[in-house]
């Protein structure tokens, strides 16, 4: 089933934006999940994407040799570069509010000669496919972990510790209470309380902005997420050839 791939050439919506070319005009034969993509650009928190042409062109270098000494020419380029761009350039703005832009710029040049070095052929729009999904995939997985993961662990790690002598604090008074589990009750509540704050002060969530929905509490990596997209990502083909 082929009907909700859109060809490249097509495939532009108010966060997709491709302008990528391939080889002997065979875009037409390359169709692009548009509705797979925004979906999991949404769970990793990616506010657009843009899939273009990588114009750096293949170094060639001696890879072996040949039983008669000839040598073997190989390339260093690769096919496919994914760039991290973060749109946000407020500090005060939160992790779960924080909206990233994703640049994927594909090198054809590499990837045609990787294809006849591998005998196949340059034309069929199936092996092309094969190679843009993979691209795809690959840095949205890698653009989502910034998202969702590191740099919120980044920012968890100064939290703690910012916070460390409040939850000390807590955890003594509860000792001498003898009430630890309803104080940490409290505290856990506080931060639900400032998570729904950051909901209504940025917004719920919507497409590419607003505030995340997660399961997890303040600036804790959106593993939740992170785990949905991974599974939803394993059984999706986001590019794929055209039957016509």
């Amino acid at each position: 089933m082929t009907e909700r791939y859109v060809p490249l050439s097509e495939a532009n919506t108010e966060r997709i934006r491709t302008t990528l070319t391939l080889p002997y005009h065979i875009e037409e034969g390359v169709g692009l999940d548009t509705k797979r993509v925004e979906f999991l650009c949404q769970l990793g928190g990616i506010k657009s994407i843009s899939i273009r042409n990588n114009s750096d062109r293949p170094t060639p270098v001696v890879v072996g040799m040949t039983q008669q000494g000839t040598a073997l020419a190989g390339f260093t380029a690769t096919d496919s570069l994914a760039k991290f761009q973060n749109p946000n350039k407020s500090k005060s703005l939160p992790q779960s509010a924080s909206w990233s832009g994703l640049d994927v710029s594909i090198n054809t040049d590499e990837v045609r000669i990787k294809l006849d070095m591998q005998k196949k052929d340059t034309k069929d729009p199936d092996n092309w496919s094969k190679v843009i999904n993979r691209s795809l995939k690959e840095s949205i997985a890698s653009a989502s972990f910034q998202n969702l993961v590191k740099r919120r662990a980044e920012v968890l790690g100064k939290s703690i510790l910012i916070n460390a002598p409040l939850i000390a604090g807590i955890i003594t008074y509860g000792y001498m209470a003898k009430d630890i589990p309803w104080m940490l009750l409290l505290y856990f509540s506080f931060q639900i309380g400032e998570k729904m704050g950051g909901s209504s002060k940025y917004g719920f969530e919507r497409p590419g902005e607003g505030a995340r929905l997660s399961l997890s509490m303040a600036e804790f990596p959106e593993l939740d997420r992170k785990f949905v997209l991974d599974s939803v990502m394993l059984f999706s083909t986001l590019a794929k050839k055209i039957e016509k």
